[in-house]
């Protein structure tokens, strides 16, 4: 299966030839004065690409300088000097000095932990209670470098489809974004890093709005109901989540597990389209949960057209995986 024109999803992923350092088993890309892009591979091959995560290389060329004396690589803007002895990447092989207004403020090896990582994100809140640790950021302070490892993401081909990269390396970018005299540029690093992965689009209001989300068998009536219950009590939703009993959860274990599913229980909802319908007229939007791991069995009520569509034997109820082909 591909992606029509249509579908296509744009990006610019090729760097200027102008913003690269390459040697046999290395490359940099200079993508500003505080953002490099390092690669290591032991034969030689360097993806250009898009990524899950990164789709934009295209910068400008910002001013670097480069000198290669003795086995030694240093590549310096100015704000990041880096220092490389051509090794696989460690950190007895790649140094990092950090300048503010011409003075050095902080030496960082790599793959080290940096001081001050302000963090990102959580993956998940399941099964959370109270605080719970966050990833590592983008940004840290007193300068020191963050190191973002791009190597184990998918790439995207030319027709807008993941697909496992060809070679297995490493590919990592390293933001410096720490420290300006009297000023942390927390913004810059947000503005460049978003031009590097992709602008964020706006969330639609409703997002900002209430959830009701909760993991039970609702029927269809019970599910109305409360919904009414809600709006008689002043309780305010713009977004009706509903969990997985909404198709089946009990089949054949030949089939699979039951997590995935796609096929409308009509047990517990006879009519979906009115259930639908009747939230849609209360102004809210919904989103039905879905775990895509197991594909699509022969007990879905799609499954016939689905698995000729793939090419899949109908009789032997070869399952329509979830896979690149």
């Amino acid at each position: 299966m591909r992606l029509n024109e249509k579908y296509k999803y744009k990006t610019t992923p090729k760097s200027r030839d102008a913003a690269i350092v390459r040697g046999d088993k290395y490359r940099f890309t200079v993508l500003t004065p505080r953002l490099i892009r390092m690669e290591y591979n032991e034969n030689g091959y360097f993806e250009d690409r898009a990524t899950q995560v990164v789709v934009n290389r295209e910068f400008d060329v910002p001013e670097f300088s480069v000198k290669d004396e003795n086995g030694i690589l240093t590549i310096k803007t100015e704000f990041v000097e880096i220092v490389y002895n051509k090794r696989p990447f460690s950190k007895y092989a790649l140094t990092v000095n950090t300048y503010a207004e011409g003075a050095l403020i902080n030496i960082w090896k790599y793959n080290e932990d940096g001081v001050g990582n302000l963090k990102g994100t959580c993956r998940t809140l399941d099964r959370v209670e109270g605080a719970c640790p966050l990833e590592d950021g983008i940004m840290s302070e007193n300068a020191s470098p963050v190191l973002f490892d791009d190597s184990n993401s998918l790439v995207i081909d030319e027709d807008g489809w993941t697909t496992p990269r060809e070679e297995k390396y490493t590919d990592c970018y390293l933001f410096c974004y720490g420290y300006m005299p009297d000023n942390y540029d927390y913004k810059l690093a947000l503005s460049d890093y978003y031009k590097l992965t992709g602008a964020t689009p706006l969330l639609p209001r409703f997002a900002l709005g209430n959830w009701w989300s909760r993991y039970h068998a609702y029927t269809q009536e019970e599910y109305t109901e409360l919904m009414a219950r809600f709006k008689r009590e002043g309780v305010p939703f713009a977004v009706s989540v509903i969990d997985i009993d909404w198709h089946y959860i009990k089949i054949d274990p030949k089939y699979g597990s039951g997590w995935t599913g796609y096929t409308w229980n009509t047990d517990l909802i006879p009519d979906y389209k009115a259930l639908l319908s009747h939230l849609h007229s209360e102004g809210m939007e919904v989103t039905l949960n879905v775990h895509p791991a197991e594909g699509v069995a022969a007990h879905e009520s799609m499954y016939p057209e689905m698995a000729k569509a793939m090419g899949k034997d109908i009789k032997k109820e070869e399952k329509v995986l979830f896979e690149i082909e």
